[in-house]
């Protein structure tokens, strides 16, 4: 009998041990035999998420989500019963008898269920994957033609790596972020939607559109929909101090919605950021010196709409640079009619017109007003004509007499400046235009005694210039020097030549511009380009010359493609006619040139 009854209580502890070892290894599901109560959790199987009982900071509520395992800091990335939180500390979380998954309170009420149509609860199974999803399913089976329902196609304000928001316009149907109404309430907000660039979009070809977040195992990186609607990326590298926030969807305050509250004004570039415009102020004063401005301007002066006395009839504020406040309404009229339309409608309290838009008409507060520093529209404001018509303060005035001031003084030390060096070119092109007149070549401050006169030298107007070279667009530039670019261009009578404009960065100056234009004029040689023309009006100082069509030798001499085409008989002429040019210039022309002031 001692026999039999140790070989009994042997069996039964080897019974035990195995239901105790699958219980202690099989953390990360939920079944109809293993169910969850407050406090309790369960791990994904390699340990990245949790999901359990959570209070958030500043509630007395009980909710169960998901979260990262090893960053507490972080928020839970999923809330199942967010509609309907725990009142109490007993809450579980089991496989009904319908054979969904259900969280209980205390009372036994379900606050939260799966609610899917299925078959009795003996074979469902809810596990904790990986990747942050909570799959139920049929037990002993993880395929996905096997899931009934999954915690991704029901997401909170979390955008986890291999989730997906999706939209089908044919059943209405859309898998979207919705933020939490506050930081302690995870209830739906009022912010919902994301669409990021760089994501992937998917089509089904059945009308469904998918976006999808890839990502590397190696960090962790999910977006977060914040209760103010502010888009935020949460990652954390390996390293444990490379954890933050590398991107957010607002760059300032500005950018929260509606930050200054109804017709406050928001400007990123002032302090205090938030301001009322004209004929309103502060709906809270106190508030509004504390820096709390969510209640936003109120009307000084009530609207005067339908009045017959036409002094006394309102008019509009524009403001400048605006962005669009939210809800407007949209009417295609003409631009000066959408004003009229607004002054007849006494519901209209603003409106604002651009082009491609057309009409927008506001009837109700104007909400989440921002002043860009650039860009955006003019939002005109109805207010009443004693509002519009109040006289500035002086140091208004004290400011617009200061500027006119200030104005005036600039505008005429730039008319003595222009009526300066216009008689300055003036002097310059007479210089030029003398070709019966002697033009001295100057150098290094001396006079050299060998006089010239500008022969056949065209004198070309910019326009004609400019429009040889398609208004010296980059398709007809050939190279650049020190001088400055070089053009090519078909003058009007057909001729292609080479027009080379002086920039402004160069450090020629008048003088060297001048010996090159006298010295090539004069020089005629077979093998040395002609100087053809010249322009010299404003700042522009351009000098025209002949075309060569085979563009530079060196192209020749060293493309490995080009070389062959010169033989040596071919390379002979080249070096000869090289060594005649130089020798004219050096020896033969009756010209003493000056290196220093011709290139």
């Amino acid at each position: 009998m001692m026999l039999i009854g140790g070989a009994s209580l042997l069996f039964v502890l080897l019974l035990l041990s195995c239901f105790a070892s699958e219980f202690s290894t099989a953390t990360d599901f939920v079944s109809w035999t293993r169910y969850l109560q407050d406090p309790e959790s369960i791990t994904s199987n390699g340990s990245v998420f949790r999901m359990g009982f959570f209070t958030p900071k500043g509630s007395k509520y009980r909710y169960v989500g998901i979260w990262y395992n090893n960053y507490p800091e972080f928020n839970p990335v999923w809330v199942a019963n967010r509609e309907r939180p725990i009142e109490d500390s007993l809450g579980t979380v089991m496989i009904s008898e319908d054979g969904n998954l259900v969280i209980m309170d205390g009372k036994k009420d379900v606050v939260w269920s799966s609610n899917v149509t299925t078959s009795a609860r003996g074979n469902k199974t809810a596990h904790l994957l990986d990747t942050g999803n909570l799959v139920l399913h049929e037990a002993n089976t993880s395929t996905s033609d096997e899931v009934i329902w999954q915690s991704f196609e029901h997401v909170s304000d979390s955008f986890l790596p291999k989730m997906k928001l999706s939209s089908n316009a044919r059943t209405n149907v859309s898998v979207m972020l919705t933020s939490w109404k506050s930081s302690s309430d995870p209830s739906p907000g009022p912010f919902s939607g994301v669409y990021l660039d760089g994501f992937s979009l998917q089509n089904d070809n059945e009308g469904t559109f998918s976006l999808t977040y890839k990502y590397a195992m190696a960090y962790i990186s999910y977006y977060l929909l914040q209760p103010n609607g502010t888009l935020l990326q949460v990652y954390s590298g390996e390293e444990e101090n490379d954890r933050g926030l590398p991107w957010s969807s607002y760059e300032t305050e500005c950018d929260v919605y509606g930050k200054c509250g109804p017709y406050g004004i928001c400007d990123p570039s002032k302090s205090p950021i938030c301001s009322c415009p004209r004929g309103f102020k502060p709906g809270n004063l106190e508030e509004w010196s504390r820096g709390n401005w969510t209640a936003g301007c109120v009307r000084e002066t009530p609207t005067n709409c339908g009045s017959s006395n036409s002094s006394k009839r309102d008019g509009f504020l524009r403001l400048q640079k605006m962005k669009v406040p939210a809800f407007p309404e949209w009417s295609f009229p003409l631009e000066n009619e959408c004003a009229k339309r607004c002054l007849s409608n006494c519901s209209c309290l603003a409106y604002a017109y651009t082009e491609g838009v057309g009409c927008m008409s506001w009837t109700g507060d104007l909400l989440d007003m921002q002043k860009f520093s650039n860009a955006g529209v003019d939002i005109h404001i109805r207010l009443p004509r004693s509002e519009l018509g109040k006289a500035r303060d002086l140091k208004l005035v004290l400011a617009v007499t200061l500027s006119v001031g200030v104005v005036f003084i600039t505008l005429s030390v730039l008319l003595l400046w222009m009526r300066a060096r216009k008689r300055r070119v003036t002097k310059l092109q007479e210089t030029v235009t003398s070709d019966r007149e002697e033009s001295p070549i100057i150098s290094s401050g001396k006079r050299i005694q060998d006089n010239l006169k500008l022969q056949d030298l065209k004198l070309l107007s910019f326009e004609e210039l400019s429009t040889a070279t398609d208004s010296f667009s980059s398709a007809t530039k050939l190279g650049e020097g020190g001088f400055g670019p070089v053009y090519m261009g078909k003058l009007l009578d057909g001729q292609e030549v080479a027009i080379k404009r002086l920039s402004r960065a160069s450090d020629q100056g008048l003088e060297e511009f001048m010996n090159e234009m006298v010295v090539i004029s004069k020089v005629q040689h077979r093998n040395l380009v002609r100087l053809l023309g010249c322009c010299v009006e404003r700042e522009e100082k351009i000098l025209v010359y002949e075309f060569m069509p085979n563009k530079s030798l060196d192209e020749f001499l060293f493309d490995p493609v080009k070389k062959d085409k010169l033989d040596w008989s071919k390379r002979f002429k080249i070096i000869d006619g090289i060594c005649r040019g130089l020798l004219y210039l050096h020896r033969d022309s009756r010209l003493r040139i000056i290196h220093r002031d011709l290139k």
